[in-house]
């Protein structure tokens, strides 16, 4: 693989294409439809959390969405909270990376078998 210094690579406007999967406008509202949704008792734990956060929120029409639970959870049981939010970060994180090796493996044209000599 012939030497690229950081600044080439950050002026190489193929490098940043929109990849397939990026990240919509489209995407962030599916995720707040996410968290608007109602929660149903369909499992022990689901039906102690909807019973707890219905005591906590009092929502008029007695329905607990994903984003009370969450809000709920940050307040009383932060620890659980982060440690998720830290796995998450850490794997997308990870992907970047991953993502980024791809892009500059497929940019240069070498194979994956060239790429563990």
């Amino acid at each position: 693989m012939k030497e690229e210094n950081a600044e080439q690579l950050l002026n190489d406007e193929q490098l940043f294409q929109e990849p397939e999967n990026f990240v919509t406008e489209q995407d962030l509202k599916d995720q707040e439809k996410l968290l608007d949704l109602k929660v149903e008792k369909e499992t022990k734990i689901k039906e102690f959390l909807v019973d707890y956060v219905g005591e906590v929120f009092k929502p008029e029409n007695d329905e607990v969405t994903v984003s009370m639970i969450i809000d709920t959870m940050a307040e009383e049981f932060p620890e659980f909270v982060l440690a998720l939010a830290q796995e998450n970060w850490i794997r997308g994180y990870h992907q970047g990376l991953v993502d980024v090796e791809e892009g500059l493996r497929l940019k240069h044209g070498i194979s994956i078998d060239e790429l563990e000599e």
